[in-house]
C-alpha cells in the first residue's frame, strides 16, 4: 500500500494455490477521512527459485563449513540424476573446506562430516534419486538415505563447529 508514492506496507510475495484468481484485501480500522483512489493490484510472474543446472560445468559454492554455521541438528537434502555409467567420483554437494560433502561414486554414496564418513549402496545411474544427510545432534549421529530409507548411520560423531 502506498500512499503517494512512498510505501506505507508490503506484505511480500504471497502465493496461494487454493484460491484460483488471486485475493485482494484492504482493511480500514476506525480510521476516520480515509479516502482510497487509484486502488489497483497487480500479480507479477510467480518466481522459481529452484536452481537449475545444464549438465556441464554448474556449480554452487557453499563456503566454508564454518561459515554454514551448522552447530545443532541438520540435514542437506538433493535430487540427483547422474548419467548412465558414469563411474566418475562426483561431489554432489560440498563446502569449500571439504568437511562436509555428499560424493557419489560407483553406485554409492558416500556422506562426509568433518572427518568422519558413512557409505551407503543404492544409487542407481540414470534415474532421479533424492538423498539426505541428516546429523542429530542429540545422538550424535550421522545418516545417510536414498529415497527415505535409510541406508546407514554412525554413532559417536561430533558436528564440526570450525574456528
Amino acid at each position: 500500500i502506498y500512499q503517494g508514492k512512498t510505501k506505507v506496507i508490503d506484505s511480500g510475495d504471497i502465493y496461494d494455490t487454493e484460491y484460483p484468481g488471486g485475493r485482494l484485501g484492504v482493511f480500514c480500522l476506525s480510521q476516520e477521512q480515509t479516502i482510497w483512489s487509484q486502488l489497483a493490484y497487480t500479480c507479477g510472474s510467480r518466481l522459481d527459485y529452484a536452481l537449475r543446472f545444464d549438465g556441464v560445468d554448474d556449480y554452487v559454492q557453499l563456503g566454508t563449513a564454518s561459515q554454514l554455521h551448522l552447530t545443532a541438528s541438520f540435514t542437506v537434502s538433493l535430487w540427483v540424476k547422474v548419467p548412465s555409467g558414469n563411474t566418475n567420483n562426483l561431489p554432489a554437494v560440498c563446502s569449500h573446506d571439504n568437511l562436509l560433502c555428499i560424493y557419489i561414486y560407483r553406485g554409492n554414496i558416500k556422506g562426509k562430516l568433518g572427518t568422519r564418513t558413512i557409505v551407503g549402496s543404492g544409487f542407481s545411474s540414470g534415474e532421479w534419486e533424492h538423498i539426505a544427510l541428516t546429523y542429530s545432534s542429540l545422538n550424535s549421529e550421522l545418516s545417510l538415505y536414498l529415497n527415505g530409507n535409510r541406508l546407514t548411520t554412525a554413532s559417536g560423531v561430533t558436528s564440526y563447529t570450525g574456528s
